[in-house]
């Protein structure tokens, strides 16, 4: 089964996918956090920085955001022109800042809207066009929909977080709901949503055992071992803390290197909201951690919890 790195926006930016992708390199392709649309006439290659090659040694997706059909194709040619061969589409995010533009999970109550660009975009020769989406902003009849229309069209993948927009990240993912989905489906169909652990991982594949391909996401970041647990290999927890704490290692350098002190522990401080739980972090210490706002404590903290 394929496993693809899912988008962090404010997180896996260029400069932290590299590190992490040159210690954790058994996804088999990730997507990078989305870039707005634009017309043809305002694209650069600033636009695009995040995105050019870091020597990543895995196939990158850019995702793009936007609503207008134009914007849409131009932006996605401008990829192809750039040499990718593979675009997605974020259908899925489900923030207010991006809501209130109708934006991103906003625009799934509109599956004519959506129909319209994948039509446009699928008439783009030389590129491969992909969607990430939820069940819906607010039910899960809106990705039926979608998946009804866009099933005549040839998309590389689809992938379905398993929640509604509204939900955002609480409560449980809708896994009948899904199974909806991927029964309706005639193009690749992949599962994201809670996977963050082996188990996790084989009660989803025995859900659905015609699955192609599953997204992690915060798994990832909270052990970004799982890849490599998921493909069978066997590692003590022990081995896993000793091959993050190398990667960690990096990440602080480079970081350290690259921003003000303030930046970093910001940075650093909603890293370990994640990475936390490798170590199991409590409560208090993680608490502790989030209090500290000098780099050197910071660091010490840090050094003395995972070695």
């Amino acid at each position: 089964m394929e496993i693809l790195f899912a988008p962090f926006h404010g997180i896996t930016y260029r400069r932290f996918r590299s590190i992490y992708l040159s210690h954790f390199h058994e996804f088999d392709s990730v997507v990078t956090p989305f870039i707005p649309t634009a017309k043809r006439d305002i694209l650069s290659m600033a636009r695009f920085k995040d995105i050019l090659p870091m020597g990543e040694p895995l196939q990158i997706i850019p995702q793009l955001m936007g609503k207008d059909v134009q914007e849409m194709v131009d932006s996605v040619t401008f990829l192809r022109d750039l040499g990718f061969k593979q675009v997605n589409w974020n259908l899925g995010c489900p923030m207010p800042q991006i809501i209130k533009k109708q934006r991103a999970c906003a625009l799934m109550p509109f599956p004519a809207d959506i129909e319209r660009i994948v039509e446009h975009v699928c008439n783009v020769e030389g590129i491969n066009f992909s969607l990430k989406m939820r069940l819906g902003m607010y039910h899960a009849q809106e990705s039926i929909e979608i998946i009804r229309r866009t099933n005549n069209y040839p998309l590389d993948f689809i992938v379905i977080h398993a929640r509604l927009g509204i939900q955002q990240y609480q409560g449980e993912p809708d896994t009948s709901a899904f199974a909806d989905c991927l029964a309706l489906a005639t193009n690749n169909i992949c599962y994201n949503g809670d996977i963050f652990s082996v188990d996790d991982f084989c009660v989803i594949s025995k859900l659905f055992p015609t699955l192609k391909s599953v997204m992690l996401g915060r798994g990832a970041l909270r052990n970004p071992c799982l890849p490599l647990l998921l493909k069978g290999e066997k590692m003590t927890v022990e081995e896993q803390q000793y091959r993050f704490a190398l990667f960690y290692n990096d990440l602080w350098n480079a970081y350290d290197e690259t921003y003000s002190s303030t930046t970093l522990l910001n940075c650093m401080k909603d890293l370990w909201g994640y990475f936390s739980d490798l170590y199991q972090f409590t409560s208090d210490e993680l608490q502790a951690l989030r209090r500290i706002n000098d780099k050197n404590k910071f660091k010490n903290f840090i050094d003395e919890m995972i070695n």
